[in-house]
Parts: structure tokens; C-alpha cells; sequence
């Protein structure tokens, strides 16, 4: 199965409660309308420091490389953006180790150059999340949100992401998951405006408040899902 979502915009208005659990393959788009995500600069993840599992971060000539030496990792970031031109490269165990990327700042997270993991990476950033129309992200699964996880959870396996946050995900780059890998773009708005593959996977775009993720292997197949209620602004203008 291949699962693409072409680069067509599409936009509904929230559907009713669905019903738990979903299977994330089954799991519809849900594309919310509201105002713009505060543009932020573009560039190189800042201020890592790794909170739980084993890794080390090299930082150099527009590159920043992880080194995960433990099957789950989580750092805190006080920023965490990719310019055009500069990249970030994560080398994990394998296609079931998860690298848990959390921003601390008050900077939206703007993704214009290249990411690329081989295993699964999660970007949480409750100011918003944009993947530009210059950015390729080539990944064994994905997940970006502006909801939060604990490290205990994560720790634990249980990818309970909760938060109020009013920042959306969107994305105007081309994603590319793994053979069998899953994308999951979860936030109070979500937008696609690019390429999402999944090849043998699946692709999940979430509207919510709280998503309890199923994952094998590092990758995530089911959820347990609330959907957004209330108003809330709208992210990118530019990118």
C-alpha cells in the first residue's frame, strides 16, 4: 500500500468525535482554518541537551548530526530549526529506536533544509511546527506536534501527547517515511500544502488536544484520540 497525500491544500471544518481506538491507516485529515504561525528564523537546532537514553550531538558547518546510542533518546532543545542549505542527520540503533526532540524556546520550529533519520523522530514544539516548501525530510516514521510528552511517559512506551496549545503543524516540503513507516502530523490545526509518503505505511493529520499513540516497533499504527474544541490561531505565511 502507498499512501500520498499530493500537494493539493484542503481545508474542512472539524469533523464530530471519533470513535477509540483508530486505526491511524483509517484516520481522517482533519484541516482546521484559522490565522497565521509567528514566522521564526531558520537555523541550526540550539541549546541540546539530552534528558533520558544516551547520545551525542556534533554540530559543524551547517550539519548537525545525533548519534543515538540507546533505543529511546530524548533532548530538550532551546530552539530547533533547519535552514536552506544545513541539515540534521540522525544515526539511530535502527528502524525501532525513537529520538524525542522537545523544544523548550519560544521560537516556532521552521524546517527549510534537510532532516533525514533511520529510525523514528518526534519534533514537539507547542509554538508551531513548518516544514517549507525547500524541505526533505527522509525518515523511518515521524511524528511533529505542538503537543507534549514526558519523558516518563516516553520512557515508558506510552505516547500520551496532551497540551492547549493553539499552534499548528503544516507542511509545504516533501516528508518521505520508510518502507512500512508512518507520518503523523498532530496539532489544535494541522495543514498539508506538500508531498506526504508513506510506502506501505500510513499518514495520520490530526486535530487535537489529546492523542494516545500505539506504536510497534518505533512506529505508530493506532490512536486513542480527542479532537480540538474552541477557536485558535493559524501558523505560516511564509515558507
Amino acid at each position: 500500500m502507498n499512501k500520498h497525500v499530493p500537494r493539493v491544500p484542503h481545508r474542512s471544518a472539524p469533523p464530530a468525535p471519533l470513535p477509540a481506538p483508530l486505526p491511524v491507516a483509517c484516520a481522517a485529515a482533519i484541516l482546521l482554518a484559522g490565522a497565521a504561525l509567528a514566522p521564526s528564523a531558520a537555523a541550526a537546532p540550539g541549546g541540546g541537551q539530552v534528558t533520558a537514553g544516551n547520545g551525542r550531538i556534533v554540530q559543524g558547518n551547517g550539519t548537525t548530526t545525533i548519534t543515538q546510542q540507546s533505543p529511546r533518546l530524548a533532548i530538550d532543545w532551546t530552539s530547533f530549526g533547519i535552514a536552506a542549505g544545513e541539515s540534521v542527520r540522525f544515526i539511530q540503533p535502527g528502524p525501532g529506536a525513537i529520538a524525542l526532540n522537545r523544544v523548550t524556546g519560544r521560537e516556532p520550529s521552521s524546517i527549510l533544509g534537510e532532516l533525514s533519520a533511520n529510525g523514528t523522530v518526534f519534533l514537539l514544539n507547542p509554538n508551531g511546527v513548518l516544514f517549507g516548501r525547500g524541505a526533505r525530510v527522509d525518515v523511518g516514521s515521524l511524528v511533529a506536534s505542538t503537543l507534549q510528552l514526558s519523558n516518563a511517559d516516553f520512557e515508558a512506551g506510552r505516547h500520551a501527547f496532551s497540551g492547549d496549545s493553539a499552534a499548528s503543524v503544516v507542511n509545504r516540503g516533501t516528508i518521505q517515511a520508510g518502507a512500512g513507516g508512518k507520518l503523523a502530523l498532530i496539532a489544535a490545526k494541522v495543514e498539508n500544502a506538500g508531498t506526504l509518503n508513506a510506502d506501505g505505511g500510513s499518514v495520520l493529520l490530526a486535530g487535537a488536544s489529546a492523542v494516545s499513540l500505539t506504536l510497534a516497533d518505533g512506529r505508530p499504527l493506532g490512536l486513542h484520540h480527542q479532537p480540538r474544541r474552541g477557536p485558535g490561531r493559524w501558523p505560516p505565511t511564509a515558507g
